[in-house]
């Protein structure tokens, strides 16, 4: 054991990581958590979700709306408080209002930032948005690379992360859980922002097609495998939620796209549009098909590593 103790610490770090999946995730999780400062829960004022497209930057986003919802609601059910996670801020809002918001743009972010504000990121390889920033850098509690998340999936970052920072009480914990993970399903196979992989599979390209293009294995960390699921019963569970039963109006898949909200139907109706030709954001597939080959057959668009899932 001891030559085995002398031989890891003769090899570099890095390498270390990516050869041993167990410390691998332990130093992911490490260095996500930039702050040693702790939340309250709920937090008591807004919260900034900030991060590179398709990084996981929804789920983030999400992920923090739905902790303070479930911290208002369970643990602080005294408190008046309006979690709000999308669009305009209401102006007669009643109580204190705990603003949860989104951007992928770095520069729309004001140079001296709310004392109280504190930023989440997501981000490829290095979360470096703020560097010019240094006075909203000093707020930022987490930065989370999509690998980590990749690797760790829901569970993962909500134990190593989310539930450490928020300090969050079992009950608490349980009930983000339960929510998220029907919310997780469908956010990757449900909606205009849904992976590239069942999208591919509604424009009738099977995934066995898709192999050897940059695109995500069959049981791959990434794959959504989402044709194991019976979507209807994972929106009727999701929608049973206690966070879905108290926020019925608010239930979101995506920032900004108050059109997709999670209803009964929502998922057959999105499968049925892009089977007919639409794609990501409500887009028109045939723009953005590849060029046809010999045989008259469309070949499969490449997609950009780590790009291709519906984070």
């Amino acid at each position: 054991m001891e030559w085995f103790n002398m031989t890891l610490r003769g090899l570099k770090t890095d390498t270390v990581s990516r050869q041993t999946p167990t410390m691998l995730s332990s130093d992911f999780a490490a260095s996500s958590l930039v702050s040693k400062e702790r939340l309250a829960c709920p937090y008591m004022g807004p919260l900034l979700q900030l991060g590179e497209p398709r990084t996981a930057s929804t789920f983030q986003w999400y992920m923090l709306c739905t902790i303070q919802r479930a911290c208002a609601l369970l643990n602080a059910p005294n408190l008046s408080v309006n979690v709000h996670c999308d669009g305009p801020e209401p102006r007669n809002s009643q109580g204190l209002l705990l603003p949860v918001s989104k951007t992928h743009d770095p520069g729309a972010i004001t140079g001296q930032g709310s004392q109280h504000e504190r930023v989440f990121e997501t981000c490829q390889d290095y979360c470096d948005h703020l560097r010019n920033l240094p006075n909203v850098s000093r707020h930022v509690v987490v930065r989370q690379r999509y690998e980590f998340f990749e690797r760790s999936g829901l569970a993962g970052v909500l134990f190593s992360l989310y539930t450490p920072i928020f300090t969050l009480p079992e009950p608490v914990v349980r009930e983000v859980h339960t929510h998220m993970k029907y919310w997780a399903i469908l956010r990757q196979c449900c909606g205009s922002q849904q992976s590239e992989d069942h999208r591919l599979e509604l424009h009738g390209i099977s995934q066995e097609k898709q192999q050897g293009r940059l695109h995500h294995a069959q049981g791959s960390f990434a794959d959504p495998d989402c044709e194991m699921y019976q979507l209807e019963v994972v929106e009727k569970l999701f929608l049973g939620t206690l966070l879905a039963r108290t926020h019925p109006d608010r239930l979101w898949l995506a920032y900004t796209r108050p059109e997709e909200r999670i209803q009964p139907g929502m998922c057959a109706a999105w499968t049925r549009r892009i089977s007919e030709g639409l794609d990501f954001n409500g887009k028109n597939w045939t723009k953005k098909m590849a060029k046809k080959d010999a045989k008259g057959k469309a070949e499969v668009p490449l997609v950009a590593a780590g790009k291709q899932g519906a984070w």
